[in-house]
């Protein structure tokens, strides 16, 4: 079940059985692995869909910002400590975030039942970003892609977190016009979907906007049909730059534990060796 960074750290086969994701982690990181962060900071310019849907309350007139935050109460002094308490006031999909399977089907798992064993996964990264250009932004990942990937790096995994990197992360999340494009963003296509599925992954994930790709937003998402009705989850919105393509890192995604959420913002690390 696990990886080769796993493997290299922990040691034998018998050990490895009886090893999980977490565990490699663990190990990892006590033998120097790097921990990187693969999600964007939230500040009140980040995308939301809530905004580009145009779905965000409006006050006198004026809609607000995707993210806000105002101090309620601040006691710390230029010269001396305090406390400072503030509220926010955020949509379910402000920057990195989780779906669950009940954003998209009544009656399934929210972000609260989610699991720290399925958040915690071996990953396998696919790095497309050398065929994204402004003729092939709608670019989505194919089954010969993820066929092209084993042949180079090994079978995927039981219970990895498939993560395609298409270098949209570096773009700015602030601006609509840069992010959504239009709606023109690459993400997976159903069939890769599908594919995914027969490997018995716990989730998908990509640094664009959308795992449907943009061309699909306002459509049936059918990617999103294929994952969250299989009961798997999926991330939007990573920060994948230093993440190398191939399999040996581990995810970690950890999103607001919120009861009936079907979404919520996450902090996405990634375990990478060192070497």
């Amino acid at each position: 079940l696990l990886q080769p960074l796993a493997q290299s750290l922990i040691g034998s086969p018998s050990t490895l059985a009886m090893a999980s994701s977490a565990a490699a982690a663990a190990a990892a990181l006590a033998k120097g692995a790097k921990l990187i962060d693969c999600s964007h900071t939230i500040t009140p310019q980040t995308l939301t869909f809530a905004q580009v849907y145009n779905l965000l309350p409006g006050v006198n007139g004026e809609k607000t910002q995707g993210f806000t935050q105002g101090a309620t109460y601040d006691t710390r002094t230029a010269d001396g400590a305090g406390f400072k308490k503030c509220i926010y006031c955020l949509p379910c999909d402000v920057g990195t975030h989780i779906d669950s399977p009940s954003h998209w089907f009544p009656g399934k798992r929210d972000i609260s039942q989610l699991t720290l064993d399925e958040l915690t996964a071996p990953g396998a990264v696919v790095d497309v970003t050398h065929k994204i250009t402004s003729a092939t932004y709608d670019y989505a990942l194919t089954v010969a892609d993820l066929e092209e990937f084993e042949k180079k790096f090994g079978q995927i995994p039981a219970r990895a977190l498939v993560v395609c990197k298409t270098g949209w992360g570096e773009r700015d999340i602030s601006s609509t016009e840069v992010y959504v494009n239009g709606g023109h963003f690459p993400g997976f296509s159903p069939e890769a979907a599908t594919w995914l599925l027969e490997k018995d992954i716990v989730g998908i994930g990509i640094d664009t906007a959308s795992l449907d790709p943009g061309t699909h937003a306002g459509g049936d998402f059918p990617v999103h049909k294929i994952i969250l009705g299989a009961d798997k989850y999926q991330i939007e919105n990573m920060k994948l730059s230093d993440v190398p393509e191939g399999l040996g890192s581990v995810f970690i995604s950890l999103p607001l534990k919120i009861e009936g959420g079907p979404e919520a913002e996450t902090r996405v690390m990634a375990i990478v060796s060192s070497d």
